[in-house]
């Protein structure tokens, strides 16, 4: 048997049918308020979110995700920036940043030098 459920988003109503009810009961889960294309839509920004957020460095470039920008300022907050820290290349000696906390007991190695190791 199938009931109509009105989303809470959009206003449709939407199956919902035995079988997900089931699904839903096995594990707990309470009945949908949103239509399967609203979740989705949900679905889709809060992945969105984390990839963004994962993808912060100090050279970020917002104009190669597509991001309005003025002047090169971004609307993200201070704490979605990814922290960078000095560190030493162990290869060249140059000063370097990296988005990690540097141990003494592993060598660091600049952009440069990672890649020329890695042969790209």
């Amino acid at each position: 048997m199938t009931s109509q459920i009105i989303c809470q988003h959009c206003d449709e109503p939407f199956d919902y049918t035995d079988a997900e009810r089931e699904f839903r009961q096995e594990r707990g889960l309470a009945r949908p308020l949103l239509c399967p294309t609203c979740r989705q839509r949900d679905r889709q920004r809060r992945n969105g979110d984390l990839v963004n957020l994962y993808m912060r460095t100090d050279s970020f470039d917002p104009f190669l995700l597509g991001e309005n920008t003025q002047a090169g300022s971004t609307s993200r907050n201070t704490q979605d920036i990814r922290t960078m820290y000095d560190a030493t290349c162990a290869a060249c000696g140059e000063s370097t940043r990296v988005p990690f906390i540097p141990r003494n007991d592993r060598p660091v190695y600049c952009k440069d030098c990672f890649n020329a190791r890695k042969g790209r």
